[in-house]
Parts: structure tokens; sequence; C-alpha cells
């Protein structure tokens, strides 16, 4: 029995990012390169392939990059964090680079939507002195999922690394909100492409990079429900 026909490509990115890893700021000049399966199923209509690739392309280019990474863990203060106007990743853990590449796969993975999925993901920091990272399968094995990361009692059924908007961080669901009143978090990403668009669609006054940030401004609260692992 041959196996499922796919094609294959990659793709390589550069971006920066910022992270809060032991309270200590990290710059870090990153290099990203993904190995991906375009699926020929028949499930997806013609142009869907172009569109997502170019989503996915849009994120790790305008969201991802310049963004300000950090464990919701953190015992740093982070009141600062609500005023900037970089993009905001909210991390499981201290976002080292293996944390830091499973997010991005998973993310991607997530974009893709089926359509396209990232087989394996490598990682270059500057930081790293001279190691690589590489993640192949599935990232979500060494993720939080949605109970563990937000609770019981919860806006969305997964967590924002594992849903298709741009978005990279969640909130928490306090005692007496009520969880049909969701928060505009959501970075809509598919929609700026149409399938006989080269470029992402604009509006009069938007930018070729612009920044896209969700119309609200995050709280830090502790959660109870997931403890990373203490050495």
């Amino acid at each position: 029995m041959q196996p499922e026909f796919s094609v294959n490509t990659s793709f390589t990115s550069v971006f920066n990012i910022t992270r809060l890893i032991h309270n200590e700021f990290r710059s870090s000049a990153c290099e990203l390169t993904l190995d991906l399966d375009l699926i020929i199923d028949g499930k997806h209509k013609p142009g869907s392939h172009d569109a997502t690739l170019k989503a996915q392309k849009y994120w790790v280019e305008n969201v991802l990059n310049q963004c300000v990474a950090y464990s919701i863990y953190t015992t740093a203060p982070t009141t600062l964090f609500e005023t900037i106007g970089n993009q905001l990743m909210f991390c499981p853990d201290e976002p080292d680079d293996f944390i830091l590449l499973s997010l991005i796969h998973a993310k991607l993975n997530a974009i893709g939507n089926g359509c396209i999925v990232v087989s394996a993901a490598t990682l270059h920091t500057d930081t790293s002195f001279g190691f690589n990272n590489t993640t192949v399968g599935n990232p979500l094995v060494a993720l939080p999922d949605i109970s563990e990361w937000m609770g019981e009692k919860r806006y969305f059924d997964q967590p924002w690394w594992n849903r298709p908007d741009g978005s990279m961080f969640d909130v928490f669901c306090e005692e007496g909100d009520d969880v049909n009143e969701k928060p505009d978090i959501f970075i809509d990403l598919i929609s700026r492409f149409k399938e006989d668009d080269e470029e992402p669609s604009k509006t009069e006054n938007s930018k070729s990079a612009e920044i896209i940030k969700p119309n609200f401004k995050p709280k830090l609260i502790i959660n109870e429900h997931f403890k990373p692992d203490q050495d």
C-alpha cells in the first residue's frame, strides 16, 4: 500500500524576540527553519494552501517578531507589559529555546489547520552558544492542555498555541466571570489573505508590517492549576 501523497517544502525566516528569563531580559536574534507537509487530500479548496502558507509566514514576521515572551509564573513585576506596544507571548514555563520552539511549532500547526503541517522545526538563536533545538512530530506533548493551563473554568476550549488565530496569550476566567463573554484577544490571520491575492488585504491606513494587537490589555493572574517542574 502506497503512503498518502503529500508535497513537502521548507521555510526559513529570521525574527527578533525579547524574553524574560529568570528575572532577566534577554534579546535574541532568531532563525527558524520549518519542514512543511502540504496535505493533498481533496478536503481543502483550491488556494487554501497558498493562503495558509502566507498566514503562517505573516504570523512569524509580524506577530512573533519583536514580541515579549515571559512565563506566567514569573516573580518579576509585569505591569509594564500592559502598556507597551509589543505583542505579548504567555508561556507555561521560562521561555528558553526549547519551550519557545515548542510553542512556535504548535502555533504554526494550529494556523495550518490540517492543510499545512509542520513536520519538524529548528530554532537557532544568537544567545544559545552555538546550539540548535529541533522539534519533530507533535509538540503538544511537551505543553500543558487547556485544563492544566487555564483551569476547569475558562473562556476557550484550546490554549493559544493550539488555536488557528494569531494571538499568543490567554485570559484567566475569575470567579463571577461569565465564560460566554469572551475577551477580544483573537488576531484574525486567514481572512487577511484572499485566494487570488498576492499580498495581505489592507485597509487604507494599514502598513505592510503593522502590529496587529487584540482589543484587550492582559492582566497577569497566577494559575494554580499547572506548575512547571522545579529542579
